[in-house]
């Protein structure tokens, strides 16, 4: 079937359908042994062959739909090869074929699901609009499937062909790679969390995507995550340390994704945590940044006036230094909109920040100063012991012999 001779693939192509065509002969069941030359037809330079060998399997698509016994499975790997094609034609055929599969392979497919979804993510951001319409389709009929692992559902697979997807250099791909991520944590949370240490951190550094749908959509899946504490505090150290060594990723992206969080965690746990680890920082100049400058802070600042008061808040943020900045008072400043919220006096929280950043400053100069006086002191004494050593007379005995004392002897 692979054959490159056109008279022999015009002649080929005629059996196929004259075979077909016989009542008592089954050509499914033979199916999957010449299927991939008709695919392979489908790119022939000569119009006529391509059209016969489309012709071919159309027919055998519709038989397909209408029999009850298909084998899918052996199928479905060659569609899956030739979802890659570099002809277009080949690319469309194979996703149409592969969207009749998805609906009526059942549970024949399941342990396709890994390989079909690699050829399908892909063809969402096609160059070719017929086929961005099927993948897509394809794609929403298996993701509502509900497949169950007895029956050979591999979610692991799945992840790997997600996690592979987030780096495509085509947003469209990389959204619906984060859709499969989302929707298999809901599912199956137990086993997804099993595989997450493969996948945390690419899913850490999708929030760096220029894109901002693919953010927001990474923020989802993060909040879904974080329902254990030490994923939500993992993730929040990862944020800040990206925002401490890239300041225009904090100023072009810190308020989408401190907004986003806020929604979806809530703004109180939000500011606890951020406040618990910036307390750490040792670098006052970037903490002062996040705090009194960057947008991402301003959007918590906005968010922390609609907190209801907690003693619990109130206890936590005054054991923290930085937290201080931020922390819900009971001095009657209400908002009139929110009777039952209290207010947050930032000014006055700001300012206790910068008296404290000016005495950690003074007393890292007055450290600076001191080790400096001390070295001076100690280069002094070393300069001062080098000159008297110098001016010292040299010791007789060490003396060599004058020319008059040789003569004479």
């Amino acid at each position: 079937m692979n054959v490159l001779n056109p008279y022999v693939r015009q002649f080929l192509v005629g059996w196929i359908t004259v075979l077909d065509s016989v009542p008592d002969i089954d050509m499914l069941g033979f199916l999957p042994d010449f299927l991939d030359g008709l695919f392979n037809m489908l790119s022939d330079s000569s119009h006529e062959i391509r059209q016969q060998a489309d012709a071919a399997l159309s027919e055998f698509l519709q038989e397909i739909k209408n029999s009850p016994n298909v084998d899918y499975g052996r199928m479905a790997e060659i569609l899956v090869r030739r979802a890659g094609s570099t002809d277009e034609f080949t690319r469309l055929t194979s996703i149409t074929w592969i969207n009749e599969f998805v609906k009526l392979g059942g549970e024949q497919l399941v342990p396709y699901y890994a390989d079909i979804l690699g050829a399908i993510l892909p063809c969402i951001s096609d160059e070719e609009e017929k086929i961005r319409v099927v993948a897509r389709e394809t794609n929403e009929e298996l993701r509502a499937i509900k497949a169950d692992q007895t029956e050979g559902f591999d979610i692991g697979a799945i992840l790997v062909i997600a996690e592979r997807e987030l780096n495509s250099e085509h947003e469209a791909t990389r959204i619906e790679a984060l859709h499969w991520f989302s929707t298999l944590l809901v599912r199956y949370r137990t086993e997804f969390l099993g595989y997450l240490d493969g996948i945390f951190e690419p899913l850490l550094n999708a929030l760096s995507d220029p894109s901002d749908a693919v953010v927001l959509l990474v923020l989802e899946v993060h909040s879904r995550i974080a329902e254990e504490y030490h994923h939500f505090h993992h993730l929040v150290s990862y944020l800040i340390r990206t925002f401490h060594n890239n300041h225009v990723l904090l100023e072009k992206r810190g308020a989408l994704i401190v907004r986003r969080l806020c929604v979806l965690l809530g703004a109180e746990k939000v500011y606890r945590e951020f406040s618990t680890i910036l307390e750490k920082e040792g670098n006052l100049d970037f903490a002062s940044t996040m705090v009194q400058q960057s947008a991402a802070f301003k959007i918590l600042r906005t968010r922390l006036k609609t907190v209801p008061f907690s003693e619990n808040l109130k206890r936590t943020s005054s054991a923290n230094p930085y937290s201080q900045i931020l922390q819900v008072t009971e001095d009657g400043n209400r908002n009139q909109d929110t009777p039952n919220y209290s207010a947050i006096n930032f000014p006055s929280r700001l300012q206790q920040f910068e008296i404290m950043q000016q005495h950690h400053r003074d007393h890292f100069k007055n450290q600076l100063q001191s080790r400096k006086s001390a070295s001076a002191v100690m280069l002094s004494q070393e300069i001062q012991r080098y000159e008297e050593s110098l001016s010292s007379p040299i010791p007789e005995i060490n003396r060599p012999p004058s020319r008059t004392s040789r003569v004479i002897s």
